[in-house]
C-alpha cells in the first residue's frame, strides 16, 4: 500500500526532498518506529544511502531518533514539520524568481539602449595591432578574414606575435577561414593551413581586389592596413551580418569545383547589395586539428629541456614501478597458491590417503575419489598447473613420496587406449612416457623436493622463491591434510608456473610501454623539426628564470605522477586481494553440497542439520586462511523474481532466539549490525559481480564501502543439478588505505611543498 499519494510525493520532490527521503517517509507513515535495517529491508535500498538521507531528515526536524530496547529506531515528528519546510522552500523560490526577473528586466533595458549604437576604435602603429587582434577573440566565434598576402611569414612585421596569435586562437578554439589571392605568396600561405588552425580559399585578384586585411568576428568588423600602419575596430551588428553573408557567398564560390553562375562582380557594384545570408560554421578538418595541436606542442619553449627531464624521471619511475609491481605480483602468486592449498586440503579424507600406499592401490576407489577431487580443484583455478598429495616416506622422514596426482587418474593408460592421459607434463614439446612425462602412482618417491613441503606438515605455507625441477619452474603452496585426531596424513600441494609472473607484469605495463614508444617518437620529431642548435636551446633553458619555470613544471608533473602512482598501487593491491579471495571461494565451493542448500529457505531451517553442516564448513574455510581478513563468508542464490538475491547460510549467523548477537562485528555492543542473516533474507545491496559469481568465479573490480568497513569480495558458483547458488567472501581492505597512505604521504607533501615554493618564488619575481 502506498501511504503517500503520488501528487503529494511529487510535491515533496519539488520541495527539495530526495527520492530516498520520500521513501523513508513512506515507510514511517505505514509503520511508526523502524530501525535503519528494517527500512532497508522494506525499501530495497542500502543502509549507507538510507543513513545519509535519514541524517538530513533529522536536521530538518522531520524525523527523530529514539532508543527502544537498546535499539535505535526512527519515527516521524509530524506532518506539520513537513508542511513548514515546504512553505519555507516555496517562499525562498518566490524570492529568487522575483530577483531574477528584476535582473532580467534591467538587462533588457540596457540592451535596448545600446544595441543600435555603433562603436569604433582606432589603433595607430603596427606595434599596437596586437591589441585589436586580441579584442576580436571576445566573441569566441569563427574568424572570417580577407588577407592580402604581401610577404612571407618570416618577413612579417608581427612575426613573433603571429606565433602567439595562433596559440591564443588554438587555446580558445577559435578557428579561422581566410580568403586570399591566388598568387605564389597566397599559395604558400594556404599550404601552412594545417599548422595555423585555419582554412584558406584562393580567388583571382581581378575578381575581388583588396589591399588591406579585414576580419569579421561576431558583431565586429576589423580593418588592418599595414601600409598606412593604422587599424580600426567597428562594432556594428548589421554591418557584420552583411559582411558575413558576402564572405560566405564568396567562400562557396571559391571552394566549389564547378561554381554556379557568379553574382555580379563585387568590384563593380550594381547598386544592389547581395542578400544577407546566415552562414553555418564549417567543421574544423581533422588534419588541421591534429597538426595544429602537434605544432602547439612542438613550439612550446624549453620543450627539449622538458623532454630530457621527463624522460629521465619517467625512466626511473617506470623501472622502480616495474620492480615493485613484479614483487607485488610474486607475493600475490604466493598468497594465492597457499590459500588454494589450505582451502583444498579440507576436501580430502585422511582415511582415503591411508589406503593409498603402494603402486597397486591406484585401482582402489579411494584413488579415484582423491584424484577426481584434485582435478576439480585444478579446473576451478585456471592458473594452477599441477595438484598432488605427498607424505613423508615411512622410515625416512626427510624424503617425500607421492600419494596421488591430478594428472594420473590411470597411470598405466597407453597412447592407444587413452590418448588424453598421455601428457606433456614438463612442457618441453616432447611426450616421454618413460621420462619426465611418466605419470605418478602411490608410493613413488619425489626427488629433489623443496624444503617447504616439510613445513606444510605444520601449517599452510608457500615457497619463498621459484624452484625448478624436472617438470619446470614453479611456485607452490602446501597445506596439511588432517584426520579427526589432528594427525597429518599428507600434504596437499598446488603448483603455479613461473611464467605467469612475467605475463602478469607485462600485461600491467603494456600500456605504459606503448606510451613511452610514442613519447620517444615525439622527441625525435621535435629534434628534427627545428634547425636551431641543441646546445643553444639547452643553454637558454638553463638560465635562472627559465630553469625555475622548468623545475616548477616538472615538480607539478612529479606531484601528479606520485598521486597517480598512489591510485595505481591502491587498485593493484585491491585486485590482488580480490584474486586471492576468488581463489579461496572457488576452491571452497567444491566442499558445499548443493543438496544441503536446497533444504534451507527460512529462519526455522537454521535448526536443521543441513544448515549446521554448511555453517561449520564455511567457518572452517575462514579459519584455515587466517592471514587474509575474511570479514564475512556466506552462500546465496537468486530469488524467485530472478533479479534479486537472497542469503542461504552466513558464517556469522546461527539459530538464536533473540536474532541478535553474538557481537560479530566486535564493536563492543549488540545492535542491528549484529543481526543474524537467516535463509531467504534479501541481499540488501547486491551488484553485478555477485550475479556473475553464479556462473563463474569472479571478484569485485573496485572496493565498496559499507557499515562494516570497506570491502572487496570474491564469488564462485556452487554447482548442482537442480539449484543455482554461489559462495561469497568479503575481505576488509580498510587497512590497505592506511598502509599506502603512510607510504605515499611524505612524498606527496614533499613534492607538493616544493611545487608551491617554486610557484610562489616565480610569482614574486614577476611582480618585483
Amino acid at each position: 500500500m502506498n501511504a503517500i499519494p503520488s501528487g503529494v510525493e511529487s510535491a515533496l520532490v519539488e520541495a527539495g526532498f530526495s527520492n530516498t527521503e520520500v521513501s523513508i517517509l513512506q515507510r514511517l507513515v505505514l509503520e511508526s518506529a523502524l530501525t535503519l535495517r528494517e527500512i532497508a529491508g522494506r525499501s530495497g535500498k542500502s543502509t549507507g544511502v538510507l543513513d545519509q538521507a535519514m541524517k538530513k531528515l533529522i536536521q530538518k526536524n522531520i524525523v527523530h531518533k529514539d532508543m527502544i530496547n537498546d535499539t535505535a529506531k526512527y519515527t516521524m515528528t509530524s506532518w506539520d514539520a513537513v508542511l513548514r519546510w515546504m512553505e519555507e522552500d516555496d517562499r525562498r523560490k518566490r524570492d529568487l524568481m522575483a530577483r531574477r526577473q528584476q535582473n532580467f528586466e534591467a538587462f533588457l533595458r540596457t540592451v535596448q539602449e545600446d544595441k543600435k549604437r555603433p562603436d569604433i576604435e582606432y589603433f595607430e602603429g603596427v606595434m599596437n595591432f596586437p591589441k585589436a587582434y586580441r579584442k576580436l577573440l571576445a566573441s569566441k566565434k569563427e574568424l572570417l578574414c580577407y588577407e592580402p598576402v604581401f610577404c612571407s611569414i618570416e618577413d612579417h612585421p608581427l612575426r613573433d606575435f603571429m606565433v602567439e596569435w595562433f596559440r591564443i586562437r588554438h587555446k580558445n578554439g577559435v578557428f579561422s577561414r581566410v580568403i586570399t589571392h591566388n598568387t605564389p605568396l597566397g599559395r604558400r600561405y594556404q599550404s601552412r593551413d594545417p599548422f595555423e588552425y585555419r582554412k584558406s580559399a584562393l580567388i583571382d585578384e581581378q575578381d575581388y581586389p583588396f589591399t588591406f586585411e579585414k576580419i569579421i568576428a561576431g558583431d565586429m568588423v576589423a580593418c588592418f592596413n599595414y601600409g598606412e600602419k593604422c587599424a580600426c575596430l567597428l562594432r556594428y551588428p548589421e554591418l557584420a551580418s552583411m559582411e558575413r553573408g558576402m564572405f560566405d557567398a564568396l567562400w562557396r564560390q571559391a571552394t566549389t569545383e564547378k561554381a554556379k553562375p557568379a553574382a555580379p562582380s563585387l568590384s563593380a557594384p550594381t547598386g544592389q547589395l547581395p542578400p544577407v545570408l546566415i552562414p553555418t560554421a564549417e567543421p574544423v578538418p581533422l588534419s588541421v586539428r591534429t597538426i595544429s595541436q602537434f605544432r602547439e606542442f612542438l613550439i612550446s619553449r624549453n620543450s627539449l629541456a622538458a623532454f630530457a627531464v621527463i624522460t629521465v624521471l619517467s625512466a626511473a619511475i617506470t623501472f622502480g614501478l616495474y620492480q615493485y609491481t613484479k614483487h607485488l605480483q610474486f607475493a600475490r602468486m604466493q598468497e594465492t597458491v597457499k590459500s588454494i592449498a589450505a582451502t583444498g586440503a579440507l576436501q580430502f579424507d585422511a582415511k582415503d590417503l591411508d589406503a593409498l600406499r603402494v603402486e597397486e592401490d591406484w585401482k582402489k576407489p579411494e584413488w579415484g575419489r582423491v584424484v577426481r577431487q584434485m582435478i576439480q580443484i585444478r579446473r576451478n583455478n585456471a592458473d594452477i598447473t599441477f595438484a598432488y598429495i605427498l607424505r613423508k616416506k615411512p622410515g625416512d622422514p626427510t624424503t617425500m613420496e607421492f600419494v596421488a596426482d591430478s594428472h594420473s587418474l590411470n597411470p598405466y593408460a597407453n597412447v592407444d587406449e587413452d590418448p588424453n592421459n598421455n601428457l606433456d607434463l614438463d612442457g618441453d614439446g616432447i611426450i616421454e612416457p618413460e621420462g619426465n612425462d611418466y605419470l605418478q602412482w602411490p608410493g613413488q618417491e619425489y626427488l629433489n623436493a623443496p624444503n617447504e613441503i616439510l613445513e606444510g606438515y605444520i601449517g599452510p605455507t608457500t615457497d619463498e622463491k621459484f624452484y625448478e625441477d624436472a617438470w619446470g619452474k614453479f611456485i607452490s603452496g602446501y597445506a596439511p591434510i588432517k584426520d579427526d585426531k589432528d594427525r597429518v596424513a599428507g600434504v596437499f600441494a598446488v603448483d603455479m608456473k613461473a611464467t605467469i609472473l612475467a605475463d602478469r607484469t607485462i600485461a600491467v605495463f603494456q600500456p605504459i610501454f606503448s606510451f613511452f614508444g610514442i613519447f620517444f617518437l615525439f622527441v625525435l620529431i621535435r629534434l628534427a623539426a627545428f634547425n636551431k642548435s641543441l646546445f643553444v636551446e639547452l643553454w637558454n633553458g638553463l638560465q635562472m628564470r627559465r630553469a625555475l619555470n622548468i623545475l616548477a613544471i616538472c615538480s607539478g608533473i612529479a606531484f601528479v605522477i606520485t598521486f597517480g602512482l598512489y591510485q595505481y598501487m591502491l587498485r593493484l593491491t585491491i585486485n590482488e586481494i580480490g584474486s586471492r579471495v576468488m581463489s579461496i571461494v572457488a576452491t571452497a565451493a567444491l566442499e558445499i553440497n548443493p543438496v544441503d542448500l536446497d533444504q534451507l529457505h527460512n529462519a526455522e531451517d537454521m535448526k536443521k542439520e543441513e544448515y549446521q553442516r554448511v555453517f561449520s564448513k564455511i567457518n572452517q574455510v575462514r579459519d584455515v586462511n587466517p592471514d587474509i581478513d575474511i570479514k564475512f563468508i556466506y552462500t546465496y542464490r537468486p530469488m524467485g523474481n530472478g533479479i534479486d538475491l537472497e542469503f542461504i547460510v552466513d558464517a556469522d549467523s546461527n539459530y538464536n532466539l533473540s536474532n541478535i548477537g553474538p557481537d560479530y562485528n566486535e564493536d563492543g555492543k549488540l545492535d542491528e549490525s549484529d543481526e543474524n542473516v537467516s535463509p531467504g533474507m534479501k541481499v540488501p545491496d547486491s551488484h553485478e559481480e555477485m550475479h556473475v559469481g553464479l556462473e563463474k568465479p569472479t571478484h569485485d573490480r573496485t572496493f565498496y564501502p559499507s557499515q562494516w568497513g570497506t570491502l572487496v569480495s570474491g564469488y564462485a558458483p556452487i554447482k548442482g543439478t537442480k539449484i543455482q547458488a554461489a559462495l561469497g567472501a568479503d575481505v576488509d581492505v580498510s587497512d590497505v588505505y592506511e598502509s599506502l597512505y603512510r607510504k605515499f604521504i611524505p612524498w606527496m607533501w614533499f613534492v607538493g611543498g616544493l611545487t608551491g615554493l617554486l610557484i610562489s618564488y616565480l610569482i614574486f619575481v614577476k611582480i618585483s
